[in-house]
């Protein structure tokens, strides 16, 4: 708030809900804020490292941008779509999982499951 010229003296005259909107344009709308400088360096880092010549194909197919980011995308989020994101983490923890184990194995539960769902 201080970059937009107000003073000490203003600040402190104002309401605390102007005070709070100030600060939330401030901190992540406004194209100076910290979001916007998170993302400028995390492009900065992932360039670097995508052009870096001992990695291998594979690596840079696995490269995303989003890992380099420090402020997360999930402060602008409803809670209908945090929920669909630990769905989705849920279920590939259950792939991760099951990916550890021979797969006759796994058939082998399944049929037990559905004989005792059908069984009653």
């Amino acid at each position: 708030m201080l970059r937009r010229g107000l003073s000490n003296e203003e600040i402190q005259q104002m309401s605390v809900m102007m005070y709070y909107e100030l600060w939330f344009f401030d901190s992540f709308i406004e194209p100076q804020s910290p979001v916007y400088n998170d993302f400028y360096q995390a492009r900065l880092i992932h360039t670097i490292e995508a052009n870096n010549p001992n990695l291998t194909k594979e690596y840079r197919k696995k490269l995303n941008m989003k890992d380099h980011q420090l402020i997360k995308d999930s402060v602008f989020k409803s809670q209908e779509e945090i929920e669909k994101e630990k769905e989705q983490q849920e279920i590939k923890r259950k792939k991760a999982i099951e990916s550890m184990f021979d797969p006759a194995l796994l058939d082998k539960v399944k049929l037990r499951k559905t004989k005792k769902v059908n069984n009653g």
